[in-house]
Order: C-alpha cells, then structure tokens, then sequence
C-alpha cells in the first residue's frame, strides 16, 4: 500500500482496523484485540458484520462508508464485543489510497465512548440526532417521556402528541405480553423482540423492539429502540411460502452443488425415489442412476449444464426398492451475483404411467397395423380359397353337363367336385371357428373319450386320404389300458390333431407323418410330427397367429386361409393345456400339445 500500516497501526492508542473495499478485516491492533476480546487470527478476513449488534442495520452503515470522501468522517456507532457486551465507540473513518491515489480500504479507528454516551448531556445530544427510531419510557407511568426526531417521522405524531403518550396506544401486542418485556428488561438490563405497532395513520409496521435499562435523574427508565422490520418480514414470508411451496410441491425438486452433491431434496423427491431426505443428502445425485442411459447420455448432460444452459429430457431413474421409474426433468444451473454457477436446481415430474401409456399405445399401434397387414392377406387367401374349389365345382359340374366321357372320367370329375366342395367346407368352418374364437364363444363339452379309438379313426380316415400320395401316417400311442380314457371335449380334440395332421400334409410332399400320445403326470401329450419343410426361425414365434402363413396372396403355393393352427391353439387353451412348436427348416416339424389328465367329471 506504499506505507507500512501494519506498523503504524499496531502504535496507535486507540483501537484500530484496517478493512478492505470488500468489508474484510485485514488486520487490526493489539488496542483492538483488548478491547473487543477478539485474536487477530480469529478475524482476519472476516467480516466486519461480527462487530455489529443484530438489531442495527448494517446496510446503512456500509453505504455511510462508502460515501466517505476526502478527509475522515466521524459517527457514534454502537458495537459488540466478542462476550456479546454491547460498547459505544466513537468511529473515525478514512480512505486507504495505493500509489495512484485509488482507494483500496478504509482505516477504522474506535474509542470506547460509552460512559460518555450515557451520561446525560452526551446522550440526550446522541439521542435526538440518531437516525433510528429511539423512545424513552417510563415503567412506573407506563408512559413516553421523550421521543427523538425520528420516532416523529415514523410514527406520524408532532413532539407534543407523542411526549406523555401510553406507549399502549401504538403497540399491537396484548399488553400483558409487552408488560412481560418491561419486566425483563428491567431485571436482565436489556431484551429483544419482534412486534406490531401503530402509526398516527391506522397503517400497521412489523418492528424490531430493543429495550435497554438506563438510570436517570434518580430512577430507572427504558430505552427503546424500534427497527422498523416490514419489508424483512414480507421478505421471510416470501421465503416461508416459496419454501412451503417447493417442500410441498407434486413434483420432485433436488438442490445440487456442482459436483453433483444433493443438499436439498423435498418430500416429493424423497417420496418418489423410496429414500428418506437423510439418506439422500450428501451423496452424489448419481445414486438414482438406473444404468439405462449410457455414457454419452450424462456427458451431454454435463457439457449443457457446464456452459450456463438449461437441459431438459427424460430419465430411467431407479428407487431404493430396486425398481425403476421415469422422469421428465429440467435442470438449470444457478449463479451468484458474479455470474459463476453455484448450484444446479432440478424439478423432475414422475411420468412413468405417461411412459408406460406411450409404449402400450405404440404396441397397440404396430398391433393394430400388424392386424390390418393381416386382414388384408387374409382377404387375399379368403378370395383364393373360395374361388378356386368354386371354379372347381362350377367347372367340371359344366363339363359333366356337357361331355359324353365314360365313367371313368365322370368320376373323376365327381371326385374332384368333392375335393373343392370339402376344401370350401373346410374354409367356411375356419371361418366361423374364428369368429367364435373372437367373441369368446368357444363352448366346452366334456365327455369320457378314448384316445386309443379315437386316435386310431382318425389315422385310417386320414390313411384313405393319403393313398394316391407319397405320404405314410402312422400312430406312435404308448398308452397303456388303465391312462386310455381321459374326460375331456372330443370334438375339440379331433379338430386340434386334424388341423395339425392337414398342416404337416401340406407342407410335407413326401415321407412320413407320425402322431404319438403319451401319459405325463396329470396331463397327456400329444405329438403330430413331419418330415416337410420345416419352418424358418423368423415365422416359428408367429406361427400361431390368425391369418399367418409362410406365403401369402393368389399365388402362393399352399392352400388354406392362416387360421387352423390359430384354431387348434385357441381351443388347447381353452381346454386348460399349453401349445408348442419345434422345427427345422428341411428336415420337418414337431407340434406339441398337452391335455390336462382329467380321469372323472
């Protein structure tokens, strides 16, 4: 600073300060330190502020510093020492200038004033001229007995009006709570409080209330000091509200510092993720982390936030069950008077339902296109397959009308009229089991069944059907007498291994068609296996789907509209068993399905 005030400071008498722009101690005197009580380690680099009686209003005492111009200005100012005690000091106060004459701080220098001030040529000129609000009251008559210049202004009175007046008439409080205060001031020397008063005009002030006991002309009186505290409680009960507010709030709000560190959580976040607030602060935000989002994901996070923007998105956050949610999040970085990030604030809403809505609306809307995909190659097999037996039968019915063949070729006209009339049949039935299926009208009646007889029909039907092909079918039962006989609906069953033998029919040109039955424990399981094509891996998991086919259109290569293994599923449930595929494409299919073993109604 170009002189060495160290030096000159540590031989003054009285004592001194040196403070920076900033209001920060840098150093002090030994004058001081006696004084006060304070160590020069304990206050260097602190604020001035710890000086200062909570009940003075420190922000008029900086502005006053900062007006001091040339020369030192001198102020009465009331301070505290470091055992609370309360001391009157006379303040002087001037600049501190660097080698190009900038000011740089200010050298206090204090000397304790307080008998001075309350002796009474000093204090009543102290008293009259103090910018705050200052009324002596006299306890016995429970009357003002002097008011300065500032009380005047403040509450509206002239000094006539408010000399003698009931100090009653301006405090709100109930009296016997503001006789209490009188009580303990006058017992404990000094007391604090906050309070509601009147002014000539109705209006209603919050104020700051500090009663100190002073002696005067033989008796004890109270000196009142009056703060008027309005706009700090509008403030606090903003603060208070945004408070309750945030606490309050639906949505989760979390307060981080810039490494990611919570210190603040409200009830809705803590409610949310199944951690206590406790458990919560402290720790880094990244214990919600669920792993669903990659490293990229929170590097564009950061980089955001890091440059002074807002970042908005979704989160896959995990609770402390274990189980996992989503929310949609602003986080938005916040700055000191300086400009540089502080903390990050964080408001997320809990839409895990909004989620879940989407994705099944998103199923539902690939179903839905899936289901029209289908019906439109159903209308394509349907035309197929009603067309071609009815070209069939209208063609040959002609030619049987018009031909003189011999019978040999008017029977196979006949047989092939047959053929196509039994495949319309055939369709015509899918149909309406389909229909059936789809109003949950499939009705279940159970009765004795021997599976032996029945199995044994159906392969000598289906053997008749085959003889003209390069198709064998042959059972594989391994039923013994007494597992035989199951109570179940025989029609249902028929039409389950019918449905399944045509199938392996039409995809197997040549070779061998097997169906097994075997007893397991509390079901039968039955097997129609082939040596045909097989199925690719990509069509097995929508093998039973309505209207699913290997090909579709006019030109496909196999007959049938997509919904007979659709069927045979349909009533496998239905029966209270399960369905399944297993298959290899060029080597042939196994379809498997089971019967639960009911031996009696």
């Amino acid at each position: 600073m170009g002189i060495d005030y160290h030096h000159l400071i540590d031989n003054f008498p009285y004592s001194t300060l040196l403070v920076s722009l900033d209001r920060m101690v840098v150093t002090c005197n030994k004058a001081f330190e006696q004084l006060f009580g304070y160590k020069k380690d304990e206050i260097i680099e602190q604020k001035t502020s710890f000086l200062y009686p909570k009940y003075v209003n420190f922000i008029d005492i900086q502005n006053e510093l900062d007006l001091v111009s040339e020369g030192a200005q001198e102020k009465v100012v009331e301070l505290r020492t470091k055992e609370k005690k309360h001391i009157w000091c006379e303040a002087k106060i001037i600049h501190v200038r660097d080698d190009q004459q900038k000011v740089i701080g200010f050298l206090v220098t204090l000397r304790e004033i307080s008998r001075e001030v309350t002796s009474k040529r000093n204090y009543f000129n102290w008293f009259a001229k103090h910018p705050a609000v200052m009324v002596v009251f006299d306890p016995d008559t429970m009357q003002i007995v002097r008011a300065n210049s500032a009380a005047e202004k403040f509450y509206g009175y002239s000094f006539n009006e408010i000399k003698g007046m009931k100090l009653e008439k301006v405090v709100i409080a109930p009296l016997p709570r503001f006789q209490k205060k009188i009580k303990e001031a006058l017992l404990h020397e000094s007391v604090k409080y906050e309070s509601k008063h009147r002014k000539a005009d109705g209006s209603e002030v919050d104020v700051e209330v500090m009663i100190n006991r002073i002696h005067q002309d033989g008796k004890w009186l109270l000196h009142i000091v009056i703060y008027d505290i309005t706009r700090k409680k509008c403030a606090e009960d903003r603060v208070k509200l945004l408070s309750a507010a945030v606490d309050q709030s639906s949505v989760s709000v979390v307060i981080t510092d810039t490494d990611g560190v919570i210190e603040y959580v409200n009830a809705a976040c803590a409610r949310i993720s199944q951690y206590k607030t406790g458990e919560l602060l402290g720790r880094k935000i990244s214990v919600l982390r669920s792993g669903y989002h990659d490293k990229r994901f929170y590097e564009d996070l950061w980089t955001t936030l890091e440059r002074g923007k807002s970042w908005s998105g979704e989160f896959r956050n995990r609770k402390k069950s274990g189980e996992y949610y989503w929310e949609e999040a602003v986080i938005s970085p916040i700055k000191n008077n300086d400009g540089v990030i502080t903390h990050y604030l964080a408001v997320k809403e809990d839409v895990t339902k909004y989620v879940k809505l989407v994705a099944e609306l998103r199923r539902a809307k690939d179903k839905a296109e899936e289901s029209d995909r289908l019906k439109s190659a159903f209308l394509a097999s349907m035309s197929h397959e009603i067309r071609t037996p009815l070209n069939g039968i209208i063609g040959f019915s002609d030619l049987l009308k018009e031909s003189s063949a011999d019978s040999v070729v008017t029977d196979e006209f006949v047989e092939l009229i047959h053929q196509s009339s039994e495949r319309l049949l055939r369709t015509i039935d899918d149909i309406i089991e389909t229909a059936k299926i789809e109003t949950a009208e499939i009705q279940i009646e159970r009765t004795k069944v021997d599976l032996v007889c029945m199995i044994d029909l159906m392969i000598r039907m289906f053997t008749v059907k085959l003889e003209k092909s390069d198709l064998v079918i042959v059972s594989q039962l391994k039923l013994l007498k007494e597992n035989r006989w199951i109570w179940t609906d025989e029609a249902k069953i028929e039409s389950v291994i019918s449905n399944l033998i045509n199938n392996a029919i039409k995809f197997t040109p040549s070779g061998e068609i097997a169906v097994s039955c075997i007893p397991r424990e509390g079901f039968v399981e039955f097997c129609i296996a082939d040596t045909g094509i097989g199925i690719p891996k990509d069509k097995i998991d929508n093998i039973f789907n309505r209207f699913e086919q290997i090909d579709f259109g006019n030109t496909r290569q196999y007959e049938g509209v997509g919904v007979g293994l659709t069927i045979a599923k349909a009533f496998v449930e239905r029966l209270g068993g399960q369905i399944w595929v297993e298959s290899e494409l060029g080597k042939g299919s196994k379809f498997y399905f089971t019967i639960p073993n009911v031996a009696e109604n």
